[in-house]
């Protein structure tokens, strides 16, 4: 998958998107911050054994916006997807 960390009223936003889709697709009218492609895996073993671990990883960098990941990417990402329950 790739993503984009956009800001939007003073916040970091990432949107994750299919490989198909180039970066600059969401260049145009958003100010984005950093680009790249994001791994999302889980395991049991790393919670209580009960509920999934969700992990994320961003890396790599977009050509069409010229933009890298950074090493905060993930932990915006993770936030923006964390399931409270």
């Amino acid at each position: 998958m790739k993503y984009v960390i956009i800001e939007r009223m003073g916040n970091e936003v990432p949107i994750i998107f299919p490989d198909f889709i180039p970066h600059d697709y969401f260049g145009v009218d958003e100010n984005v911050i950093s680009a790249g492609y994001c791994e999302v895996t889980w395991d049991y073993l790393d919670n209580d054994g009960e509920r999934p671990c969700i992990k994320y990883k961003a890396f790599g960098k977009s050509t069409s916006l010229k933009l890298k990941s950074r090493p905060e990417d993930a932990k915006i990402i993770q936030h923006a997807f964390e399931f409270k329950v």
